[in-house]
């Protein structure tokens, strides 16, 4: 059995970037065979006044800035906060809640595909950190994706092309699922996207958790986040996990940086008792990992240990060996990232 996993400058001008990268978004969606649908969202077609020698792609994203307003129905982002993101994506909301959600831009999208023209939806949520976005990216990650290079982490699944970038989970959604207008369609979006990307710079060194999971037996695109209650434990938050195959058996590797060496072992020690105290088994040692514990929890196996500031393990393993192996690979990892 599973069991279940006031306002400073500098907010200003973070504030600023972000109409920034929406504005070029929009820009961008014009320039690729796109228009927007006039019931939702609008762009001016009048040359607006500006500086002297003003290019007129910097002079789009500065109008862009006038209409992308806070709640505004005629601009060309609509904007829900989270009073108002149960009126758009009702059902789902809470999840964004949970993640830690700021607020969503949204806006419709049309697509001339040379026979006809197919629509489509544009949603930025905006969220609270790179770990929030990250974390709804993998909670949502719809089965059968496929990897895409674009942002921190991409995936295309049928008509839905998601991305994560910097504190930022984007969905671009076709209503259509017909080929070729399907991919004609993504085509036209995937310009848009990588403008987004290009136009809004994030930290480089957010979600390092990621490159910490060794490469050998890993399943692609199976990275996940859980920002609280991992593993039904309710002391285990920040939790990245990855998916593993090894010699045919399955397990899920899992990584949480902690604030000191002293949090990451008491953290350890505290979800071995919660797992003993649920399983009524023992906690054995594994060999040649110090301070390692493995547990039969109900034919599944879980291994935890700590490495510095670094709580670390395998969750779910198939058998014994599987799940010793996959923890000292991961521990070899640290070793060698320490190394470097």
């Amino acid at each position: 059995m599973r069991y279940a996993k006031a306002k400073s400058t500098a907010e200003t001008i973070l504030s600023f970037a972000i109409l920034l990268a929406l504005a070029a978004i929009a820009a961008a969606v014009l320039v690729a065979q796109g228009q927007f649908d006039e019931q939702i969202a609008s762009y001016p077609t009048g040359e607006p006044s500006g500086e002297s020698g003003q290019s007129r792609s910097r002079v789009d994203r500065l109008w862009g800035i006038e209409l992308v307003g806070e709640g505004s129905d005629r601009g060309i982002f609509k904007t829900f906060d989270s009073d108002t993101l149960s009126d758009l994506i009702n059902g789902k909301a809470e999840t964004y809640f949970q993640a830690g959600f700021k607020k969503l831009h949204y806006t419709r999208m049309l697509v001339d595909v040379g026979s006809k023209v197919v629509s489509g939806s544009i949603y930025i949520y905006e969220m609270s950190s790179p770990e929030a976005a990250f974390s709804v990216y993998s909670t949502q990650r719809r089965p059968g994706s496929q990897p895409v290079d674009l942002g921190d982490s991409a995936y295309q699944a049928q008509n839905l092309l998601a991305f994560v970038h910097g504190q930022f989970y984007v969905e671009l959604v076709c209503d259509s699922n017909e080929k070729p207008a399907l991919d004609q369609w993504m085509q036209g979006v995937m310009s848009s996207a990588t403008s987004f990307v290009n136009h809004y710079q994030v930290d480089e060194g957010a979600l390092a958790e990621l490159a910490m999971f060794p490469a050998d037996g890993l399943i692609p695109n199976s990275q996940a986040l859980a920002m609280r209650d991992a593993f039904s434990f309710d002391k285990l938050d920040k939790v990245f996990t990855a998916g593993y195959r090894i010699a045919g058996a399955q397990a899920t590797a899992f990584i949480s940086v902690r604030e000191s060496p002293d949090d990451a072992a008491e953290l350890a020690s505290a979800y071995a008792d919660f797992l003993t105290g649920l399983t009524g088994e023992k906690a054995w040692p594994v060999e040649g990992l110090d301070g390692a514990v493995l547990i039969d929890v109900f034919g599944e196996y879980e291994v935890i240990f700590s490495d510095g500031d670094t709580l670390a393990g395998v969750h779910a393993a198939a058998d014994k060996q599987t799940a010793e192996k996959l923890a000292r690979r991961l521990a070899e990892g640290f070793s060698k990232g320490a190394d470097q």
